[in-house]
């Protein structure tokens, strides 16, 4: 069993290792940077001294140049005795980064460390460079003892969150107590830094909650959380690692995010990774796509010693398993099974001719036409903003977005039986807002300035009957069960500011009082949806795509795996995310030709929808531009 273990910690030292050479050439700066720190005690072997050398000729990034510079470049470390014995704090701030290096370079033993203790406690307290201050970090955290985690907990607030990761992972190895007053704060905090470094102490100090957290975090419509998911599941063994990364792999856009998922499971070999890798890399007619040919290649390679079967036998039960799922496909469902029936098949048995689907029709054109962007963007991000930000939400109430605050509305708010199951369709906006039109005084008609008056106090009546009615329905929320959650949105300081922000129109403000309640420990998850809901359309209306994808981010981790429709799950939201940094490319000749393509296959298209599509995208590229 100990031979087991080790050879199991081998093997997980070693996929981290290949991985670290592998992501030198990550087009991520984070990524790469993070790498070379992990390659960095491995400098004395020749793949990775050749690695880093060759990756310094190339990279683009300053930051990453000058610690590639300093850990690849041959010199002659100083005496320990000149340095602990000469080098003052002063002095050392007052030397070049590059000599600055070399000094800190002297430092490769627990003994070295303590015979510098003293001077670094001091240097943790001097203005320095980040670079140089994030050298130190990573010293005491190799090297350190439970005691120095004080003296770095004091960078928990450093303006760099690099700095602030660094002093994460340092203060979890050395002494994790540290951490446990924010720990919770670096998990929710919106820099992936800081909450990558969190989620690797997670993993040692609650494996089980930090995995349920990881697979939350790997269906996110963020492609930089995804990354550092994917960056964190080699860190687990792979039977805790294994459903994420299928998932990543089946459905992830980004290449190399994908390649990447494929190389770990490549890495440990099962017959069900060999063939999800040759379902991958293999088109149709059974020939290798170029994009997968090396991950193929190593799959093979890693698999032949484990499963004990040559690579042409793996190849051909590979070839008959892909062929037995696409019979199973295209197999007609049986009367009798108890599979779910499609409605398109259940038409076909009537011969009645559905429909062709909106987002079927547009991904043929736009296949046909090259503009897959434009497409995306209408047939998920469009609709996806348009239902959030105008429909009722989950608790029953209107966005505020909507400019209908029509008399049947406010009468809906103040007319609903008192403990009815169904809430009242309105919102704070609505009935805050709903008489906020009065007439005005006109010079020549002064007649009219008295009943103006006397529509303004009925209207000012009105507003306060309908604030208490909306307290008292709130109230009655509250005491049911299935209604409780949704009522801590209309009781929560940061979420009631956030509506009247939104009602003057402020959505700057709105944004940072949303995210605060999101923030919130204390804040129910039904409460946290109704407020995503809200930012969704405050990021619609500031143009602002990052926030936009951080709200959808968050509420697709709090709705279960399935439970969302078909068109708007995670993987594709994502997709189209990423892709409407380009919204900007395309033309209105695009948009109208688009249009009118899905007008002839789908009647529903007609003149006023048409423009109503063309409108709208025009105005989501003057938002987002």
């Amino acid at each position: 069993l100990s031979k087991l273990k080790e050879s199991l910690v081998k093997q997980k030292e070693k996929l981290v290792f290949n991985l670290a050479l592998r992501d030198l050439n990550s087009s991520d700066a984070e990524t790469r940077q993070n790498a070379v720190r992990r390659l960095q005690p491995n400098l004395n072997l020749p793949e990775v001294s050749e690695a880093l050398k060759k990756r310094l000729g190339i990279e683009p990034d300053e930051d990453i140049k000058n610690l590639l510079s300093a850990i690849v470049q041959k010199y002659e470390a100083p005496r320990r005795k000149d340095f602990t014995d000469k080098i003052e704090p002063a002095a050392f701030c007052a030397l070049p980064i590059k000599n600055q290096r070399i000094i800190l370079g002297t430092i490769s033993s627990p003994e070295s460390f303590e015979a510098s203790r003293d001077l670094i406690i001091k240097l943790l307290s001097s203005d320095l460079p980040r670079q140089i201050l994030l050298e130190i970090i990573e010293k005491a955290n190799s090297f350190g003892k439970k005691t120095d985690a004080k003296a770095l907990s004091r960078f928990f607030q450093h303006r760099d969150a690099p700095v602030v990761a660094a002093a994460i992972k340092a203060c979890g190895k050395l002494d994790i107590d540290s951490l446990l007053t924010a720990f919770n704060k670096f998990l929710q905090n919106d820099d992936p830094r800081i909450k990558a470094a969190a989620l690797e102490i997670f993993l040692v100090a609650d494996k089980e909650e930090a995995v349920r957290y990881l697979s939350s975090m790997v269906r996110s419509v963020s492609l930089s959380v995804r990354r550092q998911t994917l960056n964190l599941l080699p860190l687990l063994d792979y039977a805790a690692a294994k459903p994420m990364l299928f998932y990543l792999f089946n459905s992830e856009p980004n290449l190399e995010l994908k390649l990447k998922a494929g190389c770990i499971i490549a890495a440990n070999p099962t017959t069900e990774g060999v063939v999800a890798i040759f379902k991958a890399s293999h088109n149709e007619q059974g020939a290798i796509t170029p994009d997968f040919a090396d991950l193929w290649q190593s799959a093979l390679e890693a698999a032949e010693p484990v499963l004990g079967k040559p690579r042409h036998l793996l190849e051909e039960e590979c070839s008959k398993e892909t062929a037995k799922d696409l019979k199973a496909q295209e197999a007609p469902v049986q009367n009798y099974s108890y599979k779910k029936v499609a409605r398109q098949k259940e038409l076909a048995a009537k011969g009645i001719v559905a429909k062709e689907k909106p987002f079927d029709i547009f991904a043929f054109f736009i296949e046909r036409q090259k503009m897959v962007l434009c497409a995306v963007i209408f047939i998920v991000i469009v609709p996806l903003i348009s239902s959030l930000r105008f429909s009722g939400g989950t608790s029953g109430s209107h966005l505020p977005f909507s400019n209908k605050r029509t008399a049947k509305e406010n009468s809906q708010a103040t007319g609903v039986e008192t403990g009815s199951n169904k809430f009242p369709s309105f919102s704070v906006a609505n009935i805050s807002a709903g008489f906020g039109s009065g007439g005005g005084t006109s010079v020549f008609f002064p007649a009219i300035k008295g009943a103006d008056d006397e529509v303004k106090k009925i209207r000012d009546e009105m507003k306060v009957a309908n604030k208490k009615t909306l307290k008292e329905y709130i109230s009655e929320m509250a005491k049911q069960e299935a209604n409780k959650g949704f009522a801590d949105f209309y009781t929560n300081e940061n979420c009631l500011n956030a509506l009247d922000s939104i009602e003057r129109r402020n959505y700057i403000e709105a944004k940072e009082f949303l995210s605060k309640a999101l923030n919130d420990n204390n804040v129910s998850q039904e409460a946290k949806m109704t407020a995503c809901h809200y930012l969704i359309g405050v990021a619609y209306e500031l143009g602002d795509r990052q926030t936009l994808g951080i709200a959808l981010d968050k509420m697709f981790g709090m709705v279960p795996p399935g439970d969302n429709p078909k068109e708007y799950n995670p993987t594709s939201v994502r997709a189209q995310l990423d892709r409407m940094a380009r919204m900007r490319e395309i033309s209105p000749d695009q948009v109208r030709q688009v249009v009118s393509k899905m007008a002839g296959q789908c009647k529903a298209f007609t003149p006023e929808v048409q423009q109503k599509f063309i409108e709208g995208f025009s105005n989501m590229q003057a938002k987002f531009k």
